[in-house]
């Protein structure tokens, strides 16, 4: 593999506390392998010190205007190709040495990618004391896991080593922090063969600050995650929800039809319409026949006709009598 096959895509948002040790961290174990700082509307000095850093023959600063994590790890796919993608975080908690162990790994399994775990031990608790923070990671992956029918251990990892068929297999939706669980869940889809290996995630250095924000951002990335999954699974969710409609109209709709075999009239006309209707029929005629009026002296029959059109129905014959019994 040449040195043109590996683009490193860091994207960035005020990290100008950590960006320069960063890119000369990676250039140092990676020094065949193109580097992308994607600047992503920052209002510090990030590109300054980024520029400062990279290798102005080989690595690139680039700016992303559209915010949000998975614009600007977008950004950096679709510029530039590569045999293997490597995509860290900016702020240096993912090291060199774990993302060369990941990328060796690949090498080896050919694996379509390759995520470095952070959640083994206690290690990424002790070093994010917000509350909530640990505990919620833990339970987006058990969501995101189950969802998906594939076992994760961190479903959130910013280290992730992926080759340039899955890359390319991609349609990215994603603007945000619901980058990485979007990659899981897709990745599962595809049936790709994912390998997560245990690292030593890494403290923030002073002057550096998450911005990802636990309630806010962790809605955000259940709600893509389930939503994502719907799209690419619609019968897991729809088809029980179908399943329930044809239960419930066969319950309504037994005993009009036992009525009717027995009679040979339709009497309950609402709840006949109310099975149909859960059946999902068509717009239409769904019901004709002759309505026998008995509290006559003498029985009078009349021909009739129910039509459903969209959510009205509308009558005609003898039904039309009497409009009080279709609301």
């Amino acid at each position: 593999m040449n040195s043109q096959d590996v683009v490193i895509i860091i994207p960035a948002y005020n990290e100008e506390a950590t960006i320069a040790e960063t890119v000369k961290e990676y250039v140092e174990v990676f020094p065949s392998a193109k580097i992308v700082v994607v600047d992503n509307n920052s209002k510090d000095a990030t590109s300054e010190r980024a520029r400062a850093a990279i290798r102005p023959d080989r690595d690139e600063v680039i700016f992303e205007g559209r915010q949000g994590k998975g614009n600007a790890v977008r950004a950096g796919f679709s510029r530039y190709s590569a045999d293997i993608y490597i995509m860290i975080d900016a702020d240096l908690t993912y090291r060199a040495e774990d993302s060369l162990a990941c990328f060796n790994d690949m090498l080896e399994t050919r694996a379509d990618m390759v995520v470095g775990n952070r959640l083994v031990g206690d290690a990424y608790e002790k070093q994010n004391e917000r509350f909530g923070h640990g505990i919620g990671n833990r339970l987006l992956t058990f969501f995101v896991s189950s969802i998906s029918g594939t076992k994760y251990k961190d479903v959130l990892s910013g280290l992730r080593v992926m080759s340039r068929a899955f890359v390319e297999s991609q349609d990215f939706r994603s603007n945000g922090f619901q980058l990485e669980t979007e990659l899981n869940v897709r990745a599962a889809y595809l049936r790709a063969h994912v390998i997560e290996r245990d690292i030593n995630y890494a403290s923030r250095p002073e002057g550096s600050e998450s911005k990802l924000d636990t309630v806010r951002d962790g809605i955000r990335i259940v709600y893509f995650a389930f939503t994502n999954w719907l799209g690419l699974y619609p019968l897991y969710f729809f088809g029980p929800l179908g399943l329930l409609a044809l239960l419930m109209s066969a319950i309504a709709g037994v005993a009009v039809v036992g009525n009717f075999l027995e009679t040979g009239e339709v009497q309950a006309i609402a709840t006949a319409v109310f099975a149909a209707d859960l059946m999902g029929t068509e717009d239409g005629p769904v019901a004709r026949g002759t309505l026998t009026i008995r509290d006559q002296s003498v029985p009078v029959e009349m021909p009739f006709e129910l039509t459903i059109t969209g959510d009205s129905a509308t009558a005609n014959g003898a039904l039309a009598l009497d409009r009080r019994n279709f609301n």
